[in-house]
């Protein structure tokens, strides 16, 4: 199967590429903790069957060889039952599915036990509103990289955390509230 009409490629290639600027501070292909950069290789080990439009591996850079760096990854229609699909992937690696419609990639988005973000890419701001409004995730950026502001609450659904983090909603999580109804005369 070759898909590789359907995406720009070559675009692919240059957003995910690393080069010697990384290698001086932390960037989205730095993977600072070893067990996390463990885990995402083991990832796309378990994927040699999907479709790696880009990165999938250490660089080749000798530059970057004195760090857990990884190259971004981007998978084409990893299967629904892979770790790709059904587990949180903290590290540089997107998977893409194509789907019909907005309903069926909403169904996918929400088919996984969990829900800490998302990202909208489109020039369609009525279908990003419905995607912000009906993706079952803590957190939606629209047209937007993903920025934490410490004035919004941060924090996911389902099987993606307790409570949440920044706003003041953060305060919550150490307080417990109690309602008390007192009728003071018989």
């Amino acid at each position: 199967m070759d898909d590789r009409d359907d995406f720009a490629v070559d675009d692919i290639h240059r957003a995910v590429a690393l080069n010697d600027d990384d290698a001086g501070g932390f960037t989205s292909g730095n993977l600072a903790v070893f067990v996390v950069d463990a885990a995402v290789e083991q990832l796309i080990f378990a994927l040699k069957a999907a479709f790696v439009l880009a990165g999938g591996g250490r660089p080749d850079d000798p530059a970057l060889a004195k760090g857990w760096f990884y190259s971004p990854t981007v998978v084409l229609e990893p299967p629904d039952d892979s770790p790709m699909a059904r587990e949180e992937v903290f590290g540089p690696a997107l998977p893409i599915w194509r789907v019909k419609d907005l309903d069926e990639a909403i169904e996918l988005a929400n088919d996984t036990p969990f829900g800490l973000g998302s990202a909208v890419w489109t020039g369609d701001l009525q279908s990003a509103e419905r995607l912000a409004a009906e993706l079952d995730c803590g957190y939606t950026w629209i047209n937007s990289p993903t920025k934490v502001y410490d004035e919004l609450p941060f924090g996911g659904l389902k099987a993606s955390g307790y409570g949440k983090e920044h706003g003041s909603e953060a305060l919550d999580y150490y307080t417990d509230t109690k309602s008390v109804v007192v009728k003071r005369a018989l």
